[in-house]
C-alpha cells in the first residue's frame, strides 16, 4: 500500500503476514507478487496499521483518492480512525 501527499510525503509498505498465494488471483500471482520487494518495506499487519495511523495524523484532513474506492474505502476504514479533534478522512473517491 502506498499513500502519497500532494507535497510529496509518502508511506509505502508490503504486508508479509496476511495472505497466502493459494488465495491470490491469477492476476495477482502473475503481475503483483513479482513487483513486491520483500525488503525493509515488508512488514507485519500491526506495523502497517501503526504507519497508516501515523501518516494521516500529520495532516489536518485527508482525502483518499483511489481507482477502486469500493474496495479501498472499506479497507481503509478498518485501519484509519479519528483523531481527538475530528475525522482524518473527509471522503474517499475517484481521482478526477
Amino acid at each position: 500500500m502506498a499513500l502519497v501527499a500532494e507535497d510529496g510525503r509518502e508511506v509505502y509498505f508490503e504486508l508479509n503476514d496476511n495472505y497466502t498465494i493459494s488465495v491470490c488471483s491469477e492476476f495477482v500471482v502473475e503481475w503483483v507478487l513479482p513487483q513486491l520487494t520483500g525488503d525493509r518495506d515488508s512488514i507485519s499487519t500491526e506495523s502497517a496499521r501503526n504507519r497508516l495511523l501515523g501518516f494521516p495524523a500529520k495532516f489536518d484532513i485527508v482525502d483518499i483518492m483511489s481507482d477502486a474506492p469500493d474496495w479501498d474505502g472499506s479497507f481503509s476504514a478498518l485501519w484509519l480512525t479519528t483523531k481527538a479533534n475530528g475525522p482524518i478522512m473527509s471522503r474517499i473517491g475517484r481521482p478526477t
